[in-house]
């Protein structure tokens, strides 16, 4: 009996070996031990979406006319499961499964508060999701290269 007997190895082991197999099938670009191929997304998927088959979410950017209609908007999609990133001059990127989605969630009383919605190329919401450094304060600057090369500018955030 004492010949069956497995040493088993401890967690610290075991979860170090578990970490070293992951990241060899991100390296082989396989998800899983079957060999699945990976399917990146920077995007997750809202509760609504979890129940259409085969949902594809796309990123939407919606313009709104007054910045007080734009934060009561995002209120309202995130309530409703919606990822909303807050963009410049009045405007909401919304990760959505259709645009239909988008102005069905949306009250009627603010539909008309919407100037226009327009799917965001692939392109240009891996550059919205990327992190960006934000400053504390505002501070001086000498412009280095490009047209505007040993001019001075002073940097918001």
């Amino acid at each position: 009996m004492a010949g069956n007997l497995q040493s088993l190895p401890c967690g610290q082991a075991s979860f170090a070996s578990q970490i070293d197999n992951i990241s060899r099938c991100y390296e082989s670009g396989r998800t899983n031990i079957s060999g699945d191929p990976l399917n990146h997304s920077p995007l997750h998927l809202p509760a609504f979406a979890s129940s259409i088959p085969d949902a594809t979410i796309c990123v939407y950017k919606a313009d709104i006319m007054t910045n007080s209609a734009a934060h009561y908007i995002r209120e309202v999609l995130e309530r409703k499961s919606f990822k909303v990133t807050h963009g410049y001059h009045q405007s909401l990127y919304v990760e959505a499964a259709s645009l239909k989605t988008i102005n069905t969630s949306v009250p009627p009383s603010h539909r008309s508060i919407i100037q226009q919605i327009t799917l965001v190329p692939p392109e240009e919401v891996t550059l919205l999701y990327s992190p960006c450094k934000v400053f504390a304060s505002a501070f001086w600057v000498r412009v280095k290269c490009g047209i505007y090369k040993n001019d001075v500018g002073y940097v918001l955030s």
